[in-house]
């Protein structure tokens, strides 16, 4: 599974691009079955819908993603280029689906290889790394369960609202609102 939106910034459109021609050949033929790709997000351009093939399937935006979770096995994020924090992972991550993504997206991350995620770069190692977590199912919880524990601590509402407190307390104060206003020249 693989959830972006496509708009002419984004990344999105060269990694699904990427995974289908280079990466999901290699998965079906490593597990000798036509495993399913959805594609969720909106705007998905026709580059992408041109390649509509047997069990890829583009849904475009999408209300709910919880469904599409429960029925995926992996999520992948295979970004080359970007900037930011990669959202799209820690929410599949807290829906309790593994992810594999690139180096990339792991450093943005600051997660560890093997215990919250797995990360590859080439076509080949890609692709092995989503059949690991396709037929290992010791690993897919390891994974599984990292992610959420990381996701868990990093986005509690105590983390919250501590870095909160701590932004707020570095800000200068505002006007007094008992003074008049001064009008500067």
């Amino acid at each position: 599974m693989f959830v972006g939106a496509f708009n002419a910034l984004s990344p999105n459109a060269d990694s699904v691009l990427w995974f289908l021609d280079d990466i999901l050949p290699r998965v079906r033929r490593l597990l000798g079955a036509e495993v399913p790709f959805t594609i969720a997000g909106h705007d998905p351009p026709a580059e992408l819908t041109r390649r509509r093939v047997n069990g890829v399937y583009i849904l475009g935006s999408v209300a709910d993603l919880e469904p599409l979770y429960d029925a995926a096995r992996v999520f992948v994020a295979p970004t080359r280029y970007a900037a930011g924090i990669p959202f799209k992972v820690g929410h599949a991550a807290a829906h309790g689906l593994p992810v594999v993504v690139t180096t990339l997206l792991a450093r943005q991350l600051d997660w560890a290889q093997e215990e919250q995620l797995l990360a590859a770069d080439t076509a080949d190692a890609f692709a092995d790394a989503c059949v690991s977590l396709y037929k290992d199912r010791e690993r897919w919880h390891r994974l599984r369960n990292g992610a959420i524990a990381r996701i868990a601590d990093e986005y509690s509402a105590s983390r919250f609202s501590g870095a909160l407190a701590a932004a707020l307390s570095d800000t200068p104060p505002g006007p007094d609102p008992s003074q008049p206003e001064r009008m500067s020249s």
